[in-house]
């Protein structure tokens, strides 16, 4: 916890603090960018699912008044979810180019 605080202290390259504490962060800073990358993959698949569902919806016939409902609800809730998820890549990459900050903020007592 000491070399955490350090680092944190001194900012200027946390990754000669120790050489645990130089894993750790790398450690923290590659989790960030697959949580960023999976973030990104998973928003770009609901959006295409909520593009898709609103083209079904503009296909079905007017008088199917619940299959539009359906495809309407369903769309829009993947829609959200896509948003959702872009805010876990943002989240992701700032944390991600800041790893020490990150660090600081998951661990209690630093």
């Amino acid at each position: 916890m000491k070399d955490i605080r350090a680092a944190a202290a001194d900012r200027s390259n946390p990754y000669n603090a120790s050489p645990a504490l130089a894993l750790l962060v790398r450690q923290v800073e590659r989790y960030f960018w697959v949580l960023a990358s999976l973030s990104a993959v998973l928003a770009l698949a609901m959006a295409s699912a909520s593009i898709l569902l609103w083209r079904r919806r503009g296909a079905t016939p007017v008088d199917a008044a619940r299959s539009r409902a359906m495809c309407s609800t369903v769309g829009v809730v993947t829609a959200l979810t896509a948003c959702l998820f872009l805010v876990g890549v943002v989240v992701g990459v700032t944390s991600a180019l800041q790893p020490l900050d990150s660090l600081v903020g998951l661990l209690p007592g630093v």
